[in-house]
């Protein structure tokens, strides 16, 4: 996950752990389950899909995901020392890329619902455009979860990929949409 993007020569944005977490526990498991552990996948297409290991189980391990990966973005001046909140709220950031001309930034999240089947680089994810300020402007891309992913070479998930900023504009997108929905 990202962890910091220059905004100037004097400025950083980081991702720092939410305030009060350190006073906080992480959530404990039930001494007494709340029931059988059930697994039901309800789909009118039958795929074949990869196995992978260390997955998250139940709600438990949901609450232990979000509790250790959520940050809050903040704003560093470096000659001194001042931090002040960027953004809102504390969520799963993954990536802040700032523009070439430094007036904004991408940034992009998970959120739930997770899934028992994949790993968390496909649960859902939004990626939006904020000012160099910390304010949102726009929402580019919302990513629902990517359960439906085929196993084939080259597969890869619905909607927009890879959006990054183009080196020779100051502040213009790029990104990849597959034509074939991901599936080649």
């Amino acid at each position: 996950f990202g962890t910091c993007s220059w905004l100037s020569s004097d400025k950083i944005v980081a991702a720092v752990v939410p305030s009060g977490l350190k006073d906080s526990t992480p959530p404990e498991r039930p001494e007494v389950p709340s029931g059988p552990y059930v697994q039901l996948h309800e789909s009118t297409t039958s795929n074949q899909s990869r196995t992978y290991p260390d997955l998250l189980k139940d709600e438990f391990d949901c609450g232990l995901f979000e509790h250790y990966t959520s940050s809050s973005l903040v704003s560093v001046t470096l000659s001194t020392g001042e931090v002040k909140p960027f953004g809102s709220e504390s969520k799963i950031y993954t990536r802040m890329s700032h523009s070439p001309d430094r007036k904004y930034l991408i940034v992009s999240y998970i959120e739930r619902p997770f899934s028992f089947a994949v790993p968390c680089g496909r649960f859902p994810k939004r990626v939006e455009l904020w000012s160099a300020e910390g304010e949102k402007i726009k929402e580019i891309a919302y990513l629902p979860l990517a359960e439906d992913i085929p196993i084939a070479f080259n597969s890869c998930r619905k909607g927009p990929r890879n959006i990054q900023w183009r080196d020779d504009k100051p502040s213009e997108l790029v990104y990849t949409v597959a034509c074939d929905e991901g599936d080649p």
